[in-house]
């Protein structure tokens, strides 16, 4: 399921699912990973899917402490002429490689709260596509997903969920 949330605060605790096509984790190449980390901030990205290639910014202040961006703020940074490829993204600590694009993020309950989108295994973070426009995006398709309301338990069983979750995540080559 979907999850209802709208957004995912900072510090929520997030699993990742991929299948990187390299031995990661003591498991094989091409083998299911999951993966817990955090949420670390929303922030906007241009993806360029040509070049395999995601960029994106922070905002700080003058003594270097983090503030929220705005779509205007980028717009400034990445030009208008951009604006079509820009797009919100969670960032989580969690380190993609490549063959985990498109994996799901659950939150403690199994629900579905984001979706691999890119990431640098060597800064040990990916951003995930937000709650909001997985669902735009399914709405646009016709799909429409069964939407479970949050409701972790504490602590959550990050065991159960990822073999809930392992039923229903299978890779696709192309």
């Amino acid at each position: 399921p979907l999850s209802a949330v709208q957004g995912l605060a900072r510090g929520t605790v997030v699993l990742a699912l991929g299948y990187p096509v390299e031995a990661m984790a003591g498991r094989p190449p091409g083998a299911l990973r999951a993966q817990p980390g955090q949420v670390l901030r929303a922030m906007l990205s241009v993806h360029d899917p040509e070049a395999g290639r995601a960029e994106s910014f922070v905002l700080r202040d003058r003594t270097q402490r983090e503030l929220p961006a705005t779509w205007e703020d980028g717009l400034r940074f990445f030009g208008a002429a951009r604006e079509d490829r820009m797009r919100w993204l969670l960032e989580i600590d969690v380190p993609a490689a490549a063959g985990t694009s498109g994996g799901p993020v659950l939150d403690g309950d199994g629900n579905v709260v984001g979706v691999i989108h890119a990431g640098d295994r060597r800064r040990g973070f990916s951003g995930a596509i937000t709650p909001k426009d997985l669902r735009d995006f399914l709405g646009r398709a016709g799909v429409l997903p069964r939407f479970r309301p949050a409701h972790v338990a504490t602590p959550a069983d990050w065991r159960r969920v990822e073999a809930a979750a392992a039923r229903g995540v299978f890779r696709i080559l192309c």
